[in-house]
């Protein structure tokens, strides 16, 4: 990835600019082929494998390093891609290595359905099934579930689709290849041992610099000259430990990165007024020295979005100070904001809170505070709340007044009166909420309660008005192991579930997330994320079909409960129907013929 001399390093931050992951037999001949020459007649470094070497099922190192060279993935998912072995480890281990990384995975749905990579139908559930066929271990199965999930993922990516038949190749390759080089930033940079500047690269009017996973970057050096840059990032630098003081004063600087620097302590001030986005991956000292002030945030006017993970609780200076000491003038634009990891305590929302009362997505998964407390409730305009694996809270004392989106899975400690709360009738009537919840209950107030899977209902001219809980447990496998007289539990593993609508045929996958235990989802069915175009799809004068069902991937079996419940203020009951009306309809149909022709039968016999 570098090359490296006594006085100097001369840093390519990637030795390829795309790899290409492809079933041989399938398309080397053909279309990857041609898309690598196209690439590669643009100046875009390219890794294609060399077709003599022998394979087997395992991917070799010289893979695993060409792998972690590459910035961009294309991924040719072909007719045969599912059949090979090696094609699935190979996306598994891609899926799992960009992960947190922010590199560019594109597959192309070469003559296959997407839909048929991620739900495992077509040739690709005939492929998966016949390797099920010769796998029979625990550990093999495992393997086969990783798979499944990387197949599940890598369709659920924005792509490039060719259906033979309908246009030209050569077109839908350049505009792949367009897309690429739109990406890629081809241009070298001179990193020195002691850096004093870039005055000399003649770089001043550069608005894009990068250093993602530069391996020997020690310093960033002055940038005060680069007065036009806007996007900065350095992330993943194992070797960097110091900023120059010029990163936080570029005056046109709207994205700033620096996630997963692991040797860099401290920021220097900032004063970035035209900043938006702000990541950020450091481990701050606790004594409030090295942190980002709130009150500089607040100067940011333009700074919407700061996502933070790993700061070990020193982020704001202000959590250490005490609460007596926060403004309750000031307050920050920012709307997004992100806090993962972060070792957060009870003592963050009383003193940190009141500075993002603009607040509108809030995610503060896998911290340590044990209490939300009811100033939660002042957050007037947060819709969404993830809080996600925090396993030491127990309550949550109030609920802002525009939550639709609300996740606490894993959330173990979490109180059976708080949970109750999470399920009242009339926070989900009012808000057309999403809550993703620990624990499999279905609320009383479900009229509708089944066991059986999927859950159809058919309605009138338009979507009704209903709210939906899935509820989903884990099943223990009992086994008796040798010389033991108490059965052994085995636990089932949950991935990925997908909550699914089906409407006349039409299916709409909602938002996917990770179930490690027991957990209920609730959700009105109009909140969902149907296609645009869900009016074309509906039926005039007659019942529309509507089914609902929740898809997984994962090890081991579920346990799910449904329920719904019709909202009767927006949707009447009657226009609700949980047993074909169309069918009653032929019914009725045929019994009035059968009537008819008796009585025209007895009319002949007088």
């Amino acid at each position: 990835m570098a090359m490296q001399s006594s006085s100097s390093s001369f840093c390519y931050i990637f030795k390829y600019d795309v790899f290409l992951s492809f079933r041989g037999k399938d398309t080397r001949q053909g279309f990857t082929g041609n898309l690598y020459k196209a690439l590669c007649d643009r100046g875009i470094r390219t890794f294609i494998d060399d077709h003599h070497l022998p394979r087997g099922d395992q991917i070799t190192s010289e893979l695993e390093n060409a792998i972690q060279e590459s910035r961009i993935f294309i991924i040719v998912l072909s007719q045969n891609y599912a059949s090979s072995s090696f094609c699935l480890n190979e996306l598994d281990y891609i899926l799992r290595f960009i992960k947190h990384k922010g590199r560019l995975v594109l597959p192309v749905f070469y003559g296959v359905d997407p839909s048929d990579v991620r739900h495992h139908t077509g040739s690709f559930g005939e492929a998966l099934a016949h390797h099920e066929e010769k796998l029979n271990s625990y550990y093999n199965m495992e393997k086969l579930e990783t798979w499944k999930m990387a197949l599940h993922q890598v369709a659920n990516l924005s792509g490039y689709h060719f259906k033979h038949g309908e246009g030209c190749e050569y077109e839908f390759i350049e505009r792949i290849v367009e897309l690429v080089s739109s990406k890629i930033n081809r241009a070298a940079l001179h990193v020195a041992d002691y850096p004093v500047g870039l005055e000399s690269q003649k770089f001043v009017n550069m608005t894009s610099l990068n250093f993602d996973e530069c391996r020997y970057l020690k310093q960033i050096p002055d940038v005060s000259c680069l007065t036009h840059l806007e996007n900065l990032s350095f992330r993943w630098c194992p070797k960097l430990f110091s900023l120059h003081c010029s990163v936080g004063f570029l005056e046109k600087l709207k994205i700033l990165h620096a996630e997963g620097c692991s040797r860099l302590k401290s920021f220097p001030p900032i004063k970035l007024t035209s900043l938006e986005q702000l990541k950020l991956r450091v481990k701050v000292k606790k004594n409030g020295c090295d942190g980002l002030p709130l009150s500089s945030i607040c100067m940011m006017p333009e700074l919407v979005n700061i996502a933070a993970s790993g700061s070990g609780g020193g982020l704001f200076p202000e959590a250490n100070e005490g609460a007596e000491k926060v403004s309750s003038i000031l307050s920050t634009n920012v709307q997004y904001l992100q806090l993962r990891c972060c070792n957060l305590t009870d003592e963050f929302f009383p003193i940190l809170l009141p500075w993002f009362a603009n607040i509108k997505n809030l995610d503060l998964s896998r911290n340590s505070f044990t209490v939300i407390p009811e100033c939660i409730k002042e957050c007037h305009f947060l819709t969404r709340l993830n809080l996600n694996f925090c396993e030491r809270l127990r309550e949550i004392r109030g609920i802002p007044p525009a939550l639709k989106y609300f996740s606490a899975i894993d959330c173990l400690s979490l109180t059976s009166s708080c949970r109750s709360m999470l399920l009242n009738q009339e926070l989900h009537e009012a808000g057309r909420t999403f809550f993703y919840l620990p624990g499999a209950k279905i609320s009383e107030w479900f009229e509708f309660q089944t066991l059986e899977l999927p859950i159809s209902f058919w309605f009138g001219n338009k979507l009704p008005a209903i709210v939906i809980c899935l509820a989903m447990e884990r099943v223990r496998e009992y086994s008796l192991s040798k010389g033991s007289k108490h059965p052994l539990v085995i636990r089932s593993t949950f991935r990925l579930m997908s909550p699914i609508v089906i409407i006349n045929g039409n299916e709409h996958l909602l938002e996917s997330w990770e179930m490690i235990d027991d957990c209920t989802c609730v959700f009105d069915l109009r909140e969902t994320k149907l296609k645009t175009d869900l009016d074309e799809e509906l039926l005039e004068n007659e019942w529309n079909h509507a089914e609902v069902t929740c898809r997984y991937v994962c090890f081991g079996q579920t346990f799910i409960k449904h329920g719904i419940h019709v909202l009767k203020q927006e949707s009447s009951v009657e226009e609700i129907r949980f047993t074909d009306p169309s069918r009653k309809r032929n019914l009725d149909d045929e019994l009035n013929s059968s009537k008819s022709q008796n009585q025209q039968l007895l009319k002949k016999q007088r």
